[in-house]
């Protein structure tokens, strides 16, 4: 049985299709997901090809707009991003979300103090008893950030609501929300001056910076912004999928 509560997220990105997933996908080193030595991939624009196409060479956003050569393993993945607009989303869609929280339904509400911050755990409240109140004239604390990122399957679009494991979530869509979808490439290409996301392993050699990246995925990001794997979606369930309808041509 389906759990009917709801919460509201206004977001400033929605990834159409997960671009969480795309970035939790990836091996780092030795198959796991931490970065070991040296990151597990490049961001940037192509600025080469090599004549057989087995090689690309990027201006890596990681790396102060270096020269970086990845190798494109076999069998390596395609994908790409694009721009869609709100009335793109359909039932079905999978969807990562990062945003923050407007409503919460609360399943338990303390009164007084808080319970956390009094055994000095944190927390929104204030501090034990006894701490100095604040000082006239003093700047207010900052407000806690209040941050929220889940994935789930769209299960209707007025209002836009996503099912994340049974719970219902309602999605408000903040000014100048941003939404792409990912799918894969029908014709893998890529050419020099696309911006590019390759994800895959590194050589392990001594050094801080690892050996050659060698990209299992390679996604051509189109997005009028640019992706920014490091913005700290989380990871999801399923993989890139496509939804309805591809690329633009």
């Amino acid at each position: 049985m389906k759990t009917t509560r709801s919460a509201m997220f206004s977001l400033a990105v929605i990834g159409l299709a997960a671009v969480a997933q795309f970035a939790a996908a990836q091996p780092g080193p030795g198959g796991g997901r931490g970065f070991g030595r040296g990151r597990p991939f490049e961001v940037g624009k192509v600025s080469a090809i090599s004549e057989d196409g087995k090689t690309l060479t990027i201006n890596s956003e990681l790396a102060q707009n270096a020269a970086v050569e990845v190798a494109i393993g076999e069998g390596a993945a395609y994908y790409t991003a694009w721009d869609v607009e709100a009335t793109d989303i359909q039932v079905g869609d999978v969807v990562a979300l990062r945003g923050s929280p407007l409503k919460i339904q609360a399943d338990q509400v303390q009164l007084g103090l808080d319970l956390q911050a009094l055994f000095g755990f944190g927390g929104p409240g204030g501090g034990p008893p006894g701490a100095p109140p604040q000082a006239a004239g003093e700047p207010p604390a900052p407000r806690p950030m209040v941050f929220g990122m889940v994935n789930g399957t769209v299960v209707a679009t007025e209002p836009l609501t996503v099912d994340v494991n049974g719970l219902q979530v309602e999605v408000v869509l903040s000014e100048g929300a941003t939404l792409t979808r990912l799918a894969p490439m029908e014709e893998p290409t890529v050419e020099v001056g696309d911006r590019v996301i390759a994800a895959g392993q590194r050589a392990q050699v001594p050094g801080p910076g690892g050996g050659a990246l060698t990209a299992n995925v390679i996604l051509v990001d189109t997005t009028a912004t640019g992706l920014q794997m490091l913005r700290g979606f989380g990871g999801g369930r399923g993989g890139p999928g496509g939804g309805p309808g591809g690329p633009p041509q």
